[in-house]
């Protein structure tokens, strides 16, 4: 979890999902999960840089993601682009989930395809709100494992 440049925190780590049992155990972790931070700025720039700094420790896999959330534009610290071009992020694909509500959806959608997604089939999950980052959330993760999934049979 993420929110401002100094308050992380580690909601699931590292972990292979295997089968059923490893992807229902995870799915839970993540579901029983709340918000802990809810009054900081975004540092969108600074999460990157953070989430790079994981891949260091991270087990041998096919596919990288990074999953950014957002209410709104960074404005705190850095811009996504020098955590492009600062951090070890080759390879790595990033999405993205838009939460509207306190801003205009569309622009904030605008402004993570172009400043924030990166890699082959990146893409931006919508929210309408808090109340809808759930649906939303899910929806997005089904999408990342069923590129996978999918991919694998073929």
């Amino acid at each position: 979890e993420w929110s401002g440049r100094y308050n992380q925190a580690t909601v699931l780590d590292w972990r292979l999902i295997a089968g059923r049992a490893d992807l229902l155990a995870a799915s839970e972790r993540i579901a029983t999960t709340r918000r802990s931070e809810t009054e900081h700025p975004t540092a969108i720039g600074y999460a990157l840089g953070h989430a790079a700094s994981f891949f260091s420790h991270a087990p041998v896999c096919d596919r990288r993601t990074i999953d950014i959330s957002g209410d709104g534009e960074n404005n705190e610290g850095f811009a996504p682009v020098l955590a492009y071009r600062h951090f070890p992020l080759g390879g790595v694909t990033v999405n993205a989930l838009a939460i509207g509500g306190s801003v205009q959806l569309d622009g904030l959608v605008d402004y993570f395809r172009a400043e924030v997604i990166r890699g082959p089939g990146a893409f931006v999950q919508t929210a309408l709100d808090y109340g809808d980052f759930e649906r939303a959330m899910r929806l997005k993760l089904e999408r990342e494992i069923a590129a996978r999934i999918l991919g694998a049979a073929e």
